[in-house]
């Protein structure tokens, strides 16, 4: 676990990009595959109210190595979580989601795993500060960022615990706040990069 007393002030970012720990795993490049379902490859661009979602969703696993996990690698489009990780995101405060129950499926003995949900956020956040960013957006798609070389934020003193940005929808962020939450509760399978260390691609 990360301590966070004593860190100095300037060294904590606004927000952080999280992405996938895989340090429990070993010869997998995941910890599972939701399987797909027609409309799948849209649900991360808020449209999961044009698509026709089955009942539960179900993603085959390792239930040895995903016990190990609060976020488990299975699909960037439609992050799935622990029901500790959600409700320490939630303590924190409300944000416009909806969660979605999984059935996390050994591929080995059909065991299932109920102890994780489905999280689909319902806004983008529009807070990029161009004049202090470095970036460049596509030639087709002006609002989307096709490179990252530095990036800055807007309005931060208000930050939903998770969120996209709008023009950048591909990654999940924390606020600062979210972050300590989750070292402090003891939630695995993170990694936290700052928006000093973050480029794209």
């Amino acid at each position: 676990m990360e301590g966070l007393l004593g860190m100095n002030k300037k060294n904590i970012s606004d927000a952080y990009f999280i992405d996938y720990n895989l340090a429990h795993l070993k010869d997998q490049d995941g910890d599972g595959e939701i399987d797909e379902f027609p409309g799948y490859e849209d649900i991360m661009f808020e449209r999961t109210d044009q698509i026709k979602l089955p009942e539960i969703p179900t993603c085959l696993a390792d239930l040895k190595t995903l016990k190990k996990t609060d976020f488990p690698c299975c699909t960037p489009l439609w992050p799935v979580m622990s029901k500790k990780m959600i409700n320490t995101l939630l303590k924190i405060k409300q944000f416009p989601h909806k969660i979605f129950p999984i059935l996390m499926v050994d591929q080995l003995t059909n065991q299932i795993n109920e102890d994780y949900v489905i999280v689909h956020l319902l806004d983008h956040l529009d807070i990029i500060d161009h004049d202090k960013s470095i970036i460049k957006t596509s030639n087709d798609l002006k609002w989307y960022i096709t490179e990252i070389d530095k990036l800055r934020l807007k309005n931060v003193n208000n930050l939903p615990p998770l969120f996209r940005l709008y023009q950048h929808p591909i990654e999940l962020l924390v606020s600062s706040d979210a972050r300590s939450a989750l070292i402090n509760e003891g939630i695995n399978g993170i990694k936290y990069i700052s928006l000093d260390n973050y480029s794209y691609p």
